[in-house]
């Protein structure tokens, strides 16, 4: 049997076969279709109020869905919440979100319920602590994001940390109000308009 070239090029870097098994990254412009290709993401510090991911981010990047992961967010006041701003015009406009989760204690004695919230943002759990920058993770999809639909855009999440005195985990999802067309733009915030930390990646898929 023939052995096939390696393109290294348009696979993977770092490849070195006299050494052992193969390593590298696999760059963003070779990837498949239907994977998740990073889009942008930023490490931010304890002094920031918002973080922002324009239409620079997301205008001819190929893809009408998106998912992102926020890591280790920790708010410097305790109890302030993770809040997200939507907006389908670069920021001029802002969208009203209905937003619904439920939640389940992973910590101390068992609890659970439901929470529901209209509000001018995307909102992922209650009370976040700060103790120890614990903080929370969350991960959320959001189909049809960057694409005009004839339905409302929305997002489903899973979120999971420290709450003020236990650890959570809220499953839940949002629903804009008014649009339906393509949306540009993400704000991260909190919203007692504090300062946080964390990572933020985007994806697209």
């Amino acid at each position: 049997m023939a052995l096939s070239k390696i393109d290294t090029a348009n696979m993977i870097d770092n490849l070195n076969l006299s050494t052992g098994p193969v390593a590298g990254t696999i760059q963003n412009a070779n990837l498949p279709d239907n994977t998740y290709k990073l889009l942008a993401e930023t490490d931010f510090t304890s002094g920031t109020t918002h973080v922002v991911f324009d239409n620079s981010t997301f205008t001819g990047s190929g893809y009408d869905n998106i998912y992102f992961q926020c890591t280790r967010w920790t708010p410097n006041t305790d109890g302030d919440e993770l809040i997200m701003y939507l907006s389908d015009d670069n920021g001029s406009s802002l969208e009203d979100a209905h937003n619904g989760r439920l939640y389940i204690r992973a910590s101390g004695s068992a609890a659970s319920g439901a929470e529901q919230q209209d509000a001018g943002y995307a909102r992922f759990e209650t009370n976040p602590g700060n103790d120890a920058n614990r903080g929370i993770n969350v991960t959320c999809w959001m189909p049809d994001f960057n694409k005009s639909a004839s339905s409302r855009k929305v997002g489903n999440y899973i979120t999971t940390g420290m709450e003020q005195t236990y650890n959570y985990t809220w499953h839940g999802g949002f629903v804009t109000q008014n649009t339906v067309a393509a949306l540009n733009y993400l704000k991260f915030s909190t919203a007692a308009s504090g300062t946080h930390s964390g990572i933020i990646r985007i994806y697209g898929y």
